[in-house]
């Protein structure tokens, strides 16, 4: 029994920084893969706002190129 908890003792500190890290890298981290995943809600954004009459034409085509990187 005693060797038990000397071992659940040891992974403590073990599991508590996976814990940490794993916490960590959602709370920011690269916004790459968060961007990749929007473009199309973004265009569609876009999209919703040309037609309300928000932007003109040349501010929709030159923001949807800049989400697709059409530069």
């Amino acid at each position: 029994m005693r060797r038990l908890a000397a071992t659940a003792g040891s992974l403590f500190p073990i599991a508590l920084a996976v814990a940490v890290a794993l916490g960590l890298s959602a709370c920011g981290g690269s916004t790459s893969n968060r961007s990749d995943a929007s473009a199309g809600q973004q265009i569609r954004n876009l999209r919703q706002a040309y037609e309300s009459g928000a932007i003109t034409r040349e501010e929709y085509e030159r923001e949807r190129r800049r989400i697709l990187g059409d530069t």
